[in-house]
């Protein structure tokens, strides 16, 4: 009976082995299957326990730069931020400073070279419709240039 048993076991080892052969009757064949296939799967645990360890790796690593990048991405926000309220504060005109009326202003005394002078309440630009880019650019900067005279 206890050698039945054994046969049994033998027979269910080597069915796990070598699934869909026949089995095999010699017991030094099937301990050998067996022996190989237990090291086959020890080496394949090996290297997927190695696997996992590298893929954590790489995991910890990626974390670390997604941190990196979020705090770049605030600070790039933040700067962002600081230079568009700069570029507002540029924009707008200071309200403390007054500015002279156009009647009085240097830049009324210039020639017109071919402009129509606009309206001298307070504008203190010139109208052509034939006015360049450069020459509008001319003559805002000399307006910018004498009222900052002025002020001075």
């Amino acid at each position: 009976m206890r050698r039945d048993k054994l046969n049994d076991r033998f027979t269910d080892l080597c069915s796990v082995t070598d699934p869909g052969k026949p089995p095999k009757t010699d017991k030094f064949a099937i301990l050998s299957d067996a022996t190989r296939l237990l090291n086959q799967l020890r080496l394949e645990a090996k290297k997927f326990k190695q696997s996992n360890e590298a893929l954590q790796e790489a995991i910890k690593n990626l974390k670390a730069e997604k941190l990196e990048l979020r705090d770049e991405k605030l600070r790039l926000k933040a700067e962002k931020e600081q230079i568009e309220q700069m570029l507002k504060a540029t924009r707008t005109a200071p309200q403390f400073i007054t500015q002279p009326t156009a009647q009085n202003h240097p830049i009324s005394k210039l020639p017109a070279c071919g402009h129509v002078a606009m309206d001298t309440s307070g504008s203190f630009g010139y109208f052509s419709g034939s006015c360049t880019k450069a020459t509008c650019c001319l003559v805002i900067f000399l307006v910018i240039l004498a009222s900052k005279l002025l002020v001075i």
